[in-house]
């Protein structure tokens, strides 16, 4: 099925304002796709890539929980020129659907206002859809969350529980990119 599908779709590529769209895909988005502007994806606004509901995910999507080291802290800490040891981590926004957008790192010396996909990233968590933050007695930091990935573009479990309900490839692409348009390569694109 998979070989019928790449063969299916051979030179299809998607298409905005005149522009190859970067077609970003994540594991779930825990009920709404992010906005690819607002986490630094993409330099102006793109709607196809602004972000959409999918509560198929929202639903469905299994919390996780991952344990922080402390020395793992301490690492971003010094990595960031903010001091020897991490004081602290917090959300500094949020979109509507809950996922983290700035962080700021408190270190022993400064601070640190960042994306919050580099705290994901650094910290290696699933998400930046964090639903608890405690910390523990040895320093380390309990994160319990939903979703996996930046969760930018397509929602790979949403768009495969959307293909198993009858959805074609088309109808699936379109609702995570909206009014992008599905056109063949041609060269006036690759200029």
């Amino acid at each position: 099925a998979a070989r019928r599908a790449v063969a299916a779709t051979r030179g299809q590529v998607l298409v905005w304002d005149g522009e190859l769209l970067p077609a970003f895909f994540h594991a779930n988005c825990a009920g709404h796709t992010a906005d690819a502007r607002t986490l630094g994806f993409v330099a102006d606004s793109c709607p196809p890539l602004a972000g959409v509901a999918d509560r198929g995910c929202r639903g469905t999507s299994r919390p996780w929980r991952a344990t922080v080291a402390a020395e793992r802290l301490d690492a971003a800490s010094a990595a960031l020129g903010l001091g020897a040891w991490l004081r602290s981590l917090h959300s500094l926004e949020r979109d509507p659907a809950g996922r983290m957008l700035r962080t700021r790192f408190l270190g022993s010396d400064r601070h640190y206002d960042g994306p919050a996909e580099e705290a994901r990233l650094r910290l290696r968590v699933p998400s930046t859809v964090w639903t608890r933050a405690l910390v523990r007695e040895d320093g380390a930091l309990l994160l319990e969350g939903r979703g996996s990935g930046h969760g930018v573009g397509l929602c790979q479990e949403g768009a495969q529980r959307r293909a198993r309900a009858g959805e074609d490839w088309r109808a699936i692409l379109a609702h995570y990119y909206p009014g992008a348009e599905i056109r063949p390569l041609t060269g006036d694109l690759l200029n």
